[in-house]
């Protein structure tokens, strides 16, 4: 049943992610930026949702992209037993990031995806997954996809929503 879920909310992913974020953008004609930056957040989402879907969480962590479009992933590393809470090591992981995309070039899009709560107008917590995705040559933007918790205690897919960016990964000049 849970990988049903997984299964599921992938494939939801997969077919709103680049439509909406297009949408959400005003653009009539996506960009090849947009495009790519697309590509890789619904790549994100979509692990970060198949983990949850075989764990039930994930610890945060990034993809970049090169303009070949090969992807490469900056998680966590180190010892267990050293390991940050998800909270700390996402600050540490926006600067992994930003230093990463200065110090090369070659790469023209990263998303960073982390566990993320919010809380409803009636109090009741949230969860879902949070992403940053940014491209050298567009703005970025913040996408949450929230688990909407049922009656009968199981969650189903909410709505993604996207709001514009406001720390990019990449230097200000685009």
């Amino acid at each position: 049943m849970r990988y049903l879920f997984a299964l599921l909310i992938g494939l939801a992913v997969t077919l709103s992610t680049g439509a909406a974020l297009a949408a959400e953008s005003g653009a009539a004609a996506v960009t090849p930026a947009k495009k790519q930056m697309d590509k890789l957040a619904e790549t994100a989402v979509r692990e970060a949702v198949k983990v949850v879907g075989e764990s039930g969480g994930f610890f945060p962590f990034a993809l970049v992209m090169d303009a070949e479009e090969k992807v490469r992933v900056i998680g966590y590393s180190g010892a267990a037993s050293d390991k940050p809470t998800p909270e700390e090591y996402v600050k540490t992981l926006f600067w992994q990031v930003r230093h990463a995309v200065e110090e090369n070039s070659g790469l023209v899009s990263a998303v960073i995806v982390k566990p993320h709560f919010v809380t409803t107008d009636k109090g009741q917590r949230v969860p879902g997954i949070w992403a940053a995705a940014d491209h050298r040559q567009s703005d970025a933007w913040v996408m949450f996809l929230p688990f909407v918790p049922g009656s009968d205690g199981t969650y189903s897919l909410g709505e993604m929503i996207y709001v514009p960016g406001q720390e990019p990964l990449f230097p200000l000049a685009k």
